[in-house]
């Protein structure tokens, strides 16, 4: 599962990222790797995160979706790049749909879901402290992840990033807790030596081994003067 937080993409801002989760059967599920970048152009965030899913076995990806954010633009360009596995989220609004479920591309990161999402993540990390092999615990072995949670707190009654601090990764990391029930767990677990070797490789190679190199460069042209 692939959980994705979107900004405005500016170099001073917050960081667009994506955080992956595998499922696991017969341990604890794991975070095998990240991406976080500035990214101003939606639609290449699009393709790196259709990228990114297509390479981890055509993971589920849901990326943070609020009312005029960044991300519903991310998740309209994934629609129309027809990735086959974008997760969908039914809602009630009974003034607009009149009692009917809705449905809607992305994770609405809410208010109300903010502090169910946020305690998934909780719990799987105080599991996978009081015993490392429960299976509903979560590995996080990367830094950038681990800094981000030690820097997240709490704020007259709301949980945001410290002051000069960031917490994209942590919104990208509770996402997919949230929602890995309802991938099955495929994976046996590994050897740490073997699930974690970093894979390094940049936007443009990950977009063109998706889209194919001309039909990335064909893009290039209409979007970008």
């Amino acid at each position: 599962i692939i959980g994705g937080d979107a900004a405005k993409g500016l170099t001073y801002g917050d960081y667009d990222t994506a955080v992956i989760i595998k499922r696991v059967k017969d341990g604890p599920d794991v975070v095998v790797g990240y991406w976080r970048a500035h990214e101003p152009d939606k639609g290449l965030h699009a393709m790196a995160l259709a990228a990114l899913g297509k390479w981890y076995n055509k993971a589920l990806i849901a990326v943070e979706n609020n009312p005029q954010g960044h991300g519903n633009s991310v998740n309209d360009h994934l629609g129309a790049l027809r990735y086959p596995n974008i997760y969908i989220q039914t809602f009630l609004d009974d003034a607009k749909f009149k009692g009917g479920i809705a449905p809607e591309w992305g994770f609405n990161t809410s208010h109300k879901t903010k502090t169910i999402y946020l305690g998934d993540l909780q719990s799987a990390m105080r599991e996978w402290c009081r015993n490392p092999n429960h299976p509903d615990g979560l590995v996080i072995l990367f830094t950038a992840i681990v800094e981000e949670l030690r820097t997240f707190q709490k704020v007259d009654g709301t949980t945001e990033a410290a002051s000069g601090c960031y917490d994209d990764l942590v919104i990208a990391t509770a996402i997919p807790t949230h929602l890995r029930e309802i991938v099955p767990a495929r994976f046996a677990n590994q050897p740490i030596g073997d699930s974690y070797k970093p894979r390094t490789i940049t936007l443009d190679k990950m977009i063109a081994k998706y889209a194919g190199k001309q039909a990335y460069k064909e893009w290039q042209k209409i979007t970008r003067v």
